[in-house]
């Protein structure tokens, strides 16, 4: 897990981003049968970037996604 700049930010904001990451994090666990998991959160400039990428099979072969391949999302909040 790398985060960085998160320091100055609003308590809600900070339990925001924990729910955020919590969501994705439990999705690993339950459906991707990953072996690594990869959580990055950075704050800059009032912006939050959050990513979560992990090496599971993902959603569906239809998306792109494939076993031994990163599965990833990214969100601004």
């Amino acid at each position: 897990m790398t985060v960085s700049g998160t320091e100055e930010l609003p308590t809600a904001v900070g339990l925001t981003v924990y729910r955020i990451v919590q969501e994705p994090l439990t999705n690993v666990l339950k459906h991707a049968e990953a072996s690594r998991c990869e959580v990055t959160v950075r704050a800059v400039d009032g912006v939050v970037h959050i990513a979560v990428a992990d090496n599971g099979r993902g959603a569906s072969s239809r998306t792109g996604a494939a076993r031994g391949r990163d599965s990833s999302a990214c969100a601004s909040v």
